[in-house]
């Protein structure tokens, strides 16, 4: 989300029902509200299709809940599947063509915690890009890794099924992939653990530790040993991700070991960056949009 946009809207009427008009050409991330905001008329200028609409910032225990309440006619709108996206419940957008093939050719990238929903999108759009892919996860993924073969023959896909908060597996799968293909462009610090939703004077040590131990030992063990293969190798440098979580700034209830793991990541990963740019290797974290946090937006990477 463009974040002036983001600001205006917040800061406009903070928590209420909120008009504005959206040039969708331009945010395309703001449509269709999935879940979300409720479209009440749709005007032409030119090229550009403008919406106005109105958008209603919920109050949800972990990220913002959104009522859906979308109201479209297929044939009066002139719709069709071929240009839009389409979801009954949720409404439409127009369809853009975003990516640019082969972006990633012949780059290798492992994405940790590829059996969930963030690892696996992820997986298969990097593939869809041209790129090799290694798959980490405690759970088989065989599964994935057979389905992405069979649709990118041309490609290489591999299965690595091993706990990341043990130190001396991630330092032997590591190497495995150093040895075998030389290099390791990509990585997406994803593998991750929510913990129980409880309140904090219910919540067990047990479960804290190990939200600690996958979010954070186990995120820092990876990151240093990829950081590694990615210093030494020819040419130097890489790419790491680490999936973080607005929860770890916008610090919501009952998430007291989850949102303390993702404020850890966050500054983890700012520090990264810093001790690994002189290396080639940029850093950044993934955050996700909750309006509890937006007053502290400006801190977000």
């Amino acid at each position: 989300m463009p974040k002036a946009s983001v600001k205006r809207l917040i800061d406009n009427k903070k928590d209420k029902l909120i008009d504005f008009v959206l040039d969708i050409e331009k945010y395309p991330e703001f449509v269709p509200f999935c879940e979300g905001s409720k479209v009440y008329e749709r005007k032409q200028k030119g090229d550009l299709t403008f919406i106005i609409a109105d958008l209603t910032i919920g109050k949800g225990p972990f990220v913002d809940t959104y009522k859906s309440d979308v109201k479209f006619n297929k044939k009066e709108d002139n719709l069709s599947d071929a240009n839009y996206e389409i979801n009954f419940k949720s409404g439409f957008c127009k369809k853009n063509d975003t990516s640019q093939m082969n972006r990633f050719k012949n780059k290798i990238a492992v994405v940790t915690g590829a059996n969930g929903d963030f690892g696996k999108f992820c997986a298969e759009k990097l593939a869809e890009e041209g790129c090799s892919v290694i798959l980490w996860d405690l759970e088989s993924t065989e599964t994935l890794k057979c389905s992405l073969k069979k649709r990118y023959p041309n490609q290489r896909f591999e299965s690595h099924q091993f706990n990341i908060c043990n130190e001396q597996e991630v330092v032997k799968h590591t190497n495995l992939i150093f040895s075998e293909f030389k290099k390791l462009d990509i990585l997406f610090n994803n593998a991750g653990y929510q913990g129980d939703f409880i309140n904090t004077i219910e919540y067990s040590t047990d479960d804290f530790q190990k939200v600690m131990d996958i979010n954070v030992i186990g995120a820092f063990i990876v990151l240093r040993e990829v950081a590694n293969i990615m210093k030494k190798q020819e040419p130097q440098g890489g790419a790491i991700v680490n999936t973080a979580s607005m929860a770890g700034i916008g610090a919501p209830p009952n998430m007291i070991a989850y949102a303390t793991s993702k404020a850890a990541v966050k500054h983890m990963t700012v520090i990264a960056s810093k001790d690994l740019s002189p290396f080639n290797i940029r850093v950044n974290s993934c955050l996700l949009y909750t309006s509890d946090a937006a007053d502290e937006e400006d801190s977000v990477d």
